[in-house]
């Protein structure tokens, strides 16, 4: 499992539309579905803890920690293939 359908299961439990995390935010709804169907990589820490908070996950939460280390495994993932010569 990804970052991006982690974070979107998280925000529909949570009874929360993308737009409305796009706004709090301040980034494009595009760009959030994007990263929730892993057409995008996990943005950077900064971006995925506003992500988080607006779906009321604070960095006091086990999920946090959780989620953030996932974004980061996958980033080191991709970087590594790159690396390897694994992806385009």
């Amino acid at each position: 499992m990804f970052f991006g359908e982690t974070y979107r299961r998280e925000r529909i439990s949570a009874g929360i539309i993308l737009r409305e995390v796009a706004e709090s935010v301040g980034v494009s709804v595009s760009y959030l579905a994007d990263i929730e169907r892993g057409c995008r990589m996990p943005p950077r820490k900064k971006i995925i803890s506003r992500m988080l908070v607006a779906i009321g996950i604070t960095k006091k939460n086990d999920e946090y920690d959780r989620l953030v280390q996932l974004a980061k495994n996958e980033l080191i993932d991709y970087t590594v293939s790159k690396f390897l010569g694994e992806t385009k």
